[in-house]
């Protein structure tokens, strides 16, 4: 497998060729070199260019995708601050409707009181005005 399009021994020589014998990825001046390894008489095929864009392509795609792994990590810091902000609120929004809920329980009671003592008083009146109509009629 190539770990990038350059060749080990001669760094920035792009890798040209296979070598089928060998198992490595060589580079023209490999093929044509004088070292102990010579690769001359070796079975080696060469590779196309299709192959080498491709792995270009497929550095480029790497790159892209290590920078948007690098995002997902930032979204998922931000997503936790926010989710733990949205609860914080939650809870604030929460003790705001329970005080409210209270208060509105208080007003309630004391107009349902109010409206007792009115009725009361309405009645009282009915009952004043019932008891002087039957006292007129009894005279």
């Amino acid at each position: 497998m190539i770990d990038n399009d350059k060749c080990p021994i001669h760094i920035v020589e792009p890798i040209e060729t296979y070598c089928q014998d060998c198992k490595v990825y060589l580079c023209e001046l490999c093929l044509q070199g004088t070292q102990l390894n010579n690769h001359i008489d070796h079975h080696h095929f060469s590779l196309p260019k299709l192959y080498r864009d491709r792995m270009d392509y497929f550095d480029e795609c790497q790159a892209g995708l290590a920078g948007f792994i690098e995002e997902l990590k930032i979204a998922e810091i931000n997503y936790a601050e926010y989710k733990t902000l949205v609860d914080k609120h939650r809870e604030y929004l929460k003790g705001i409707i329970q005080e409210y809920f209270v208060k509105l329980m208080e007003k309630l009671i004391a107009d349902r009181q109010d409206l007792f003592e009115q009725m009361d008083d309405i009645c009282k009146a009915y009952h004043h005005k019932l008891d002087h109509a039957v006292d007129r009629a009894q005279e």
